[in-house]
Parts: structure tokens; C-alpha cells; sequence
């Protein structure tokens, strides 16, 4: 684990696993990011610039956590070619949109929120999404679902992996739309 601090401004990058961020029509916005109880709150995952400097970097980060994601399904008898999890890409937002969550409008049951450096599985680029409720509890999914969608729009870009790899590595291309969408906040600035 690290002291440093992810600066308002470093982008953090959410991964895009098939099939956990897709529904049966594609990509599914309110998928992209899940968001875990603590007791206290809520908690998800990103990655931080910092310690991936490029996208080359940012896809191997998503390539091993989908093997990671792979592995785990194998030690429990579960794996199969259709459950295979693969790496689509990643959405990249600022530290300071997942901050900004405190004192939104719709999102009173916020106290806190934060990017905290916290290597996992081995991956010292792992940050926890720290969110805190009011209440001291954990956020109804209303909420959930509120912070997960104005996160979505905070995303200032999709960095796409190659679709040609991910057919070679799906016997079942149809699973996986092919393309990941631009986010709203970036789709503004190209206007």
C-alpha cells in the first residue's frame, strides 16, 4: 500500500470485464461499475494513472485482472468457455469526479468520497472508490445506482482494447458487442 495521494486531477481508469458491464443489447452504462456495501457505505474499484502510464500499461492491468477474474472461476470447478471473462477497455475519469459526489444535488447520503491507493490482487495501481453515507450505513440502491450514473457521465474517455484480439479469445464472438461507447462527458467536448 502506498501514502501517496491521487491528486484531484489523475485520471483513474474503471476496466470493462465481459460479461459483468454488458446486458443482452451490449454495453450497459449502469453496469460499468459496481459498487459493494460496507456497512458504511459503498465501495468499487479503479486504477490509477500514476502507476499506469500508458495505455499499453492501463490494458495490461485489465488483461490480468480478467485472468485473475478467469483463475478464480477455475479454483472454484466453475469456468467455462462462455463464463470466460475478457478485458474490453477501459473508461477513464478524474479523482476529483468521484470527490465532487459530496454535496451533489440527489446525493445528500453522501459524506465523504474518495480515491484510496490499496494494492489488491497484487496490482499496487488498484484504488478503492470510498464512498461514505450520512447515516453511517449502507446506501440504498436508488443511491448506488445515482452515483454510478454521475460517475458515468464524469468519464472524459474510452480507451478501447483490440476488438480482434477479443474475438480470437471468445469462441462465442456474439457475446461480446464489439465496441464500447464513448462516454457523455466526452462525446460533449468532440461537440
Amino acid at each position: 500500500m502506498t501514502a501517496e495521494t491521487v491528486a484531484d486531477n489523475d485520471p483513474v481508469y474503471r476496466h470493462v470485464i465481459d460479461p459483468n458491464a454488458f446486458n443482452a443489447q451490449g454495453f450497459a452504462p449502469q453496469k460499468w461499475l459496481k459498487l459493494a456495501d460496507t456497512g458504511t457505505g459503498a465501495i468499487g474499484s479503479v486504477a490509477w494513472s500514476r502507476l499506469l502510464p500508458t495505455i499499453a500499461d492501463v490494458h495490461g492491468y485489465g488483461i490480468r485482472l480478467a485472468a485473475f477474474m478467469n483463475d478464480n472461476l477455475r479454483s472454484k470447478g466453475k469456468f467455462t468457455e462462455k463464463k470466460a471473462r475478457l478485458y474490453c477497455g477501459a473508461y477513464e475519469l478524474p479523482a476529483r469526479a468521484v470527490r465532487s459526489l459530496v454535496g451533489t444535488p440527489f446525493l445528500e447520503a453522501v459524506a465523504a468520497a474518495d480515491v484510496i491507493p490499496h494494492d489488491e490482487i497484487g496490482e499496487p495501481a488498484h484504488c478503492d472508490l470510498a464512498i461514505t453515507s450520512v447515516s453511517g450505513g449502507n446506501f440504498l440502491e436508488e443511491t448506488k445506482t445515482e452515483i454510478i450514473d454521475r460517475l458515468w457521465h464524469a468519464c472524459s474517455a474510452v480507451h478501447k482494447y483490440d476488438s480482434n484480439t477479443l474475438a480470437a479469445a471468445s469462441n462465442d464472438t456474439m457475446r461480446y458487442s464489439g465496441e464500447l461507447p464513448d462516454p457523455p462527458a466526452a462525446l460533449i467536448a468532440k461537440a
